[in-house]
């Protein structure tokens, strides 16, 4: 036999957990979103610098 906590502070820790469940899938999506938005950026940044190249190089 084995101690448990009260099944109210059952409840209340299972609650917590699936809140914090909640805020790392968030956060999950937003680092997603993030990266997306990074190498979306990454690619507009080297599209700019080699169609630059270009236009200086067909001057």
């Amino acid at each position: 036999m084995f101690p448990l906590a009260p099944l109210e502070e059952q409840k209340a820790i299972a609650e917590q957990v699936n809140n914090l469940m909640a805020l790392c899938d968030s956060l999950e999506e937003h680092i997603e979103n993030s990266q997306t938005q990074i190498e979306q950026l990454m690619q507009s940044c080297l599209r700019e610098v080699f169609q630059s190249k270009k236009k200086h190089v067909d001057v």
